[in-house]
């Protein structure tokens, strides 16, 4: 399996991610971002499939992902059909941690409450596995300014903050080991575990994608404040 592109810390494939899966050794950490199905304009992708492909594609997915410690965003409206996932992988379900964000006033919101942060499930293969911390990042809730504004919009709909990568491959991943992130998006995760030292595998099925990932990379890492 050629990779699309590699360097000291980070492995690029552009394909499938149920494909790319089946030729990849186990890691550390997969960091798995997946579309909500909700709609949103990814680059090639169907966001919005039936909820039954919808669940079986996830589930497929989980099933291919071989790792210590999984970290996965599976979106509000998600994570109340995700321990059904869980039981038909070989995942073992350990609790949830979210990231908050400073976002919508009240007043500015009209569908209810303002939603001003998102779940994490965290799981595992095997025993579990974490990095004590101290301080903020040893928390279950990491709290970060408001994403409005965020350039990496202007291509993909959904980045996530780099401090919330930052955070959770600082406690997840332990010295030595190798993060995934099986739809990798803008790279962020990329570029967070090399800032930390940490190896990393990055897949995408946009080719535009891989492209841009490619060109964050060779701009340099950058120390973007907070430490993990």
């Amino acid at each position: 399996m050629e990779p699309y592109y590699s360097d000291d810390a980070v492995t690029i494939y552009h394909g499938d991610a149920l494909e790319v899966l089946a030729g990849l050794d186990p890691v550390a950490l997969i960091a798995w971002d997946p579309p909500y199905n909700v709609g949103k304009k990814y680059d090639g992708f169907d966001d919005k499939r039936s909820p039954e492909d919808y669940r079986y594609w996830l589930r497929d997915v989980l099933c291919s992902m071989h790792a210590e410690t999984l970290t996965w965003f599976p979106g509000a409206l998600n994570t109340l059909g995700v321990l059904p996932l869980l039981d038909d992988s070989s995942w073992t379900f350990e609790r949830l941690l979210a990231w908050h964000k400073k976002e919508y006033a009240g007043d500015m919101f009209g569908a209810g409450p303002a939603m001003c942060w998102e779940p994490i499930v965290w799981a595992h293969q095997g025993e579990r596995v974490f990095n004590q911390k101290f301080g903020a990042w040893g928390r279950d809730l990491l709290v970060v300014n408001s994403t409005h504004g965020d350039p990496l919009r202007e291509w993909h709909p959904c980045p996530k903050p780099p401090e919330v990568l930052r955070w959770l491959i600082g406690l997840f991943c332990p010295p030595g080991g190798t993060v995934l992130d099986p739809m990798m998006g803008t790279g962020t995760t990329l570029l967070e575990a090399k800032y930390l030292g940490v190896k990393a595998i990055g897949i995408e099925q946009s080719e535009m994608y891989c492209e841009r990932v490619v060109e964050r990379l060779g701009q340099g890492v950058l120390n973007m404040g907070g430490a993990a």
